[in-house]
């Protein structure tokens, strides 16, 4: 640390201190921090001068907090740093207000070294409490285990291939001058995404490594949590009916039938095929959806999707979006050809009333009370 030859005030020494709290326990930080550092001090020189001591490694007996007064100033309390070694000073005081002093500050972010935000679509099977998270929930988890890993110092090393001993975990220090926690994959990348993954007992995903990166998923395309409030009766993988929640059923689903590109497609009214699941980017980790941002497209996947897995379509949780009323439009045609060289009639229903429900959200201008009578009178009017 530089050599200090000036009395620290508050504002100065605040940098140097961490776990300073409010009176709710809650640790402050700015102007709050400066301010309780600031009342710390004055409490310490005026209120508890006995305690306001500082015994230097040269045996030597000094004050901890001076109080100076300037011309047309009142009186101001600064830390003994000019007379003093500002290590000792500053580390005295910090275990006197049982706070932690830290008087070396992180190296800057090196190139290379990952974030929790970096490293989410990496890692599969995090959990909490046995079950497995994802989104924000993931990434919160990520970040308390980087963390658990940093303050246990036997846990935080990797060993690596070359026979060196690197700590996993490292803390470093952000442009905007604030300490955060990375993976130190710096140059070992491999051996410390494995160590992490080891250590908070997911996988570590080497092969998504050099995979190609999927487009952002669009607002209209549905992951298997979304999918979970229209498909109703969704049993499990292997056939069974044993009670789960829809949601992590269809995350199964999703990666079968992803993975089986004879299931993976849908033949739409005028001959042409689809993907019916796509795989996508959202909130920097990877999943799979259903190929549904195109509205023209949409009943037909999500009928494929139900014939699969044998759930029943909820369509009164169905949200039809109005943005493309030309799909919309489209929609509505092939849904009324598709009912009429329906094979049975459940499958002639669940296109009769898509397509009455498509019609209302397009909120045409017309007369009609149905699609049938509103096709009829576009028919007219060419």
């Amino acid at each position: 640390m530089r050599k200090i030859t000036e009395d620290l005030k508050a504002n100065d020494a605040d940098k140097f201190f961490d776990n300073i709290c409010g009176e709710n326990g809650q640790k402050l930080a700015k102007s709050a921090k400066r301010t309780k550092l600031m009342q710390m001090m004055r409490d310490l020189y005026y209120n508890r001068s006995e305690e306001n001591k500082c015994t230097l490694s040269t045996g030597e007996t000094v004050p901890l907090i001076i109080a100076k007064r300037h011309p047309k100033r009142g009186e101001f309390c600064y830390f003994n740093t000019s007379s003093a070694p500002v290590e000792e000073i500053l580390q005295a005081f910090a275990e006197k207000m049982n706070i932690t002093c830290k008087l070396t500050r992180p190296e800057p972010k090196r190139e290379g070294e990952l974030i929790v935000s970096d490293i989410k679509y990496l890692m599969d099977n995090v959990t909490v409490e046995g079950k497995k998270v994802s989104d924000f929930r993931k990434q919160e988890r990520l970040n308390e285990l980087f963390a658990e890993l940093y303050n246990t110092p036997a846990a935080n090393v990797c060993c690596t291939t070359d026979g060196k001993n690197i700590p996993i975990v490292i803390k470093r220090l952000s442009v905007n001058n604030w300490n955060f926690l990375c993976l130190n994959t710096s140059e070992y990348r491999t051996e410390v995404l494995s160590a992490f993954a080891n250590f908070a007992g997911c996988r570590y995903c080497q092969e998504k490594e050099n995979a190609v990166t999927p487009p952002e998923r669009q607002k209209t395309e549905m992951t298997a949590r979304e999918c979970a409030r229209i498909f109703h009766g969704v049993p499990n993988l292997d056939g069974s009916m044993l009670k789960r929640d829809a949601s992590p059923k269809l995350v199964e689903w999703f990666a079968h039938i992803y993975n089986k590109p004879a299931l993976n497609s849908v033949t739409l009214p005028d001959g042409t095929e689809t993907p019916l699941l796509v795989r996508r980017i959202s909130h920097s980790q990877q999943c799979l959806c259903l190929n549904t941002s195109d509205e023209k497209v949409k009943p037909f996947v999500i009928k494929k999707m139900s014939e699969i897995t044998g759930a029943i379509v909820c369509l009164d949780n169905l949200k039809i979006h109005d943005t493309n009323l030309t799909d919309l439009h489209k929609a509505v045609i092939w849904l009324k050809k598709a009912e009429q060289t329906a094979s049975n009639p459940q499958d002639a229903a669940y296109y009769q009333m898509y397509a009455e429900k498509a019609w209302r959200t397009m909120t045409p201008a017309s007369k009609a009370f149905n699609v049938a009578e509103w096709l009829a009178e576009q028919k007219g009017r060419k």
